[in-house]
């Protein structure tokens, strides 16, 4: 059955795009059977593009939201993509050394390598504020009560507070919603020396109303292994939280 031609205006949604694993599939062109890289493969008879053909089309199984498992509090987990309020331009004006990922026009956007434990994300003010709004749009649209942050700047690397990145996420968070919605876990009093930390690390974030934390977070410490020589590069640092409030039954 031969392939129908895609115009411009027909093509899908980001999220139509989406396939997922055991989703039916319709092949409505010829495909090669193509074996490589230790597994076998359909490949596509010639280029794909956005207006050429379809050679298969697949069922969305996706749903509107997800199920409902019950329970009281809704945890997330979000990596931030080295979200650094320190900027590759801070770097340099302290005395390091950057160079950068470019846009077409040869801005400088986003970090590529720095001297020393340089930072890794946004190369000025304003691609950090393009950066932080993402973030703060998409942490907002979770509808979630904790979120666990990756790749988030270790703020004490930079002579700074460690809490200072995630606190500077947390007022972005909180001016968006227009009120003290948000706080974060604080770092422990005992950790390990700033030296055997990584620039990035995790961090805790919570709806005041929802939760609480009940004593101080926790940094766990993992052996050295042949893959990490420190102990403590990016261990985490969990905390306990319990609800704000006991829920009615």
């Amino acid at each position: 059955m031969p392939g129908a031609t895609l115009a411009a205006e027909d093509v899908p949604s980001s999220v139509e795009l989406r396939r997922r694993p055991g989703a039916a599939t319709t092949f409505t062109d010829n495909v090669v059977l193509d074996y490589r890289n230790s597994a076998w493969k359909f490949q596509p008879t010639q280029q794909l593009t956005a207006d050429g053909i379809a050679p298969a089309t697949f069922a969305n199984t996706r749903t509107t939201s997800p199920e409902n498992v019950g329970g009281d509090v809704k945890i997330a987990s979000f990596n931030v993509l080295n979200y650094f309020p320190t900027t590759g331009d801070d770097y340099i004006a302290g005395g390091g050394t950057c160079s950068f990922y470019n846009d077409r026009d040869g801005n400088h956007i986003t970090v590529n390598t720095c001297s020393g434990d340089g930072p890794r994300g946004a190369a000025d003010d304003a691609n950090l504020d393009r950066q932080q709004a993402k973030i703060v749009v998409a942490i907002g649209a979770l509808g979630a009560d904790i979120v666990s942050l990756e790749e988030i700047e270790n703020s004490a690397k930079y002579a700074l507070d460690r809490d200072s990145a995630v606190s500077t996420l947390v007022d972005a968070l909180n001016a968006a919603a227009g009120s003290e919605v948000w706080a974060f876990a604080a770092s422990p009093t005992n950790r390990p020396s700033v030296d055997s930390e990584d620039v990035i690390r995790k961090a805790f974030i919570y709806k005041t109303a929802a939760v609480r934390t009940v004593g101080s977070s926790e940094i766990l410490e993992d052996p050295p292994s042949p893959m990490r020589a420190t102990r403590s590069l990016r261990a985490s640092s969990p905390s306990r939280l319990s609800p704000a409030r006991t829920p009615s039954r």
